[in-house]
């Protein structure tokens, strides 16, 4: 085992344990043991207890069918599909660090960016193509009243 470290104050002498000796608190080893008779992980607790509209956004990350699997509880999945949505959790939350910290107010994700004036080359390209659609328009248009007009006439 590896050696431990103290720290003297003036009241006391407050030793700390090295990784290989760190022994959990008893709460926490009774857990983990009802956790094994029941067989049940904590992971699986959390996820049964979240709402059905975390479960499909879960179950979508994991590429599973949300109407078929988010009903479903863990324990209910093959080991693959448990796999699926333990990666997906993990890329949720890899998701979600990248937004801690920021103000997520409304107002942040109403503005709209400033951004530069189109190119000349843009802009005629642009105008090119609502030609092509107007003409395009025109032409369904009147195939649309000749249809019209041909099945009047057939009544």
């Amino acid at each position: 085992m590896g050696a431990s470290s103290a720290v003297s104050t003036e009241h006391q002498t407050v030793g700390f344990l090295s990784g290989d000796q760190f022994i959990q608190s008893a709460g926490h080893e009774a857990l983990r043991n009802i956790r094994e008779m029941i067989g049940r992980s904590g992971p699986a607790s959390h996820y049964n207890r979240l709402d059905l509209r975390a479960r499909a956004a879960i179950c979508y990350t994991a590429k599973l069918r949300p109407s078929d699997y988010a009903n479903k509880s863990l324990d209910e999945m093959t080991l693959d599909e448990r796999e699926a949505i333990r990666r997906a959790i993990i890329e949720i939350k890899a998701i979600a660090n990248q937004f801690s910290g920021m103000d997520l107010d409304r107002s942040n994700f109403m503005q709209t960016p400033k951004s530069a004036s189109p190119s000349e080359e843009f802009t005629a390209e642009e105008v090119k193509r609502k030609l092509v659609l107007s003409a395009q328009a025109r032409t369904l248009a009147a195939k649309a009243t000749a249809i019209t007009k041909h099945a009047s006439q057939g009544e």
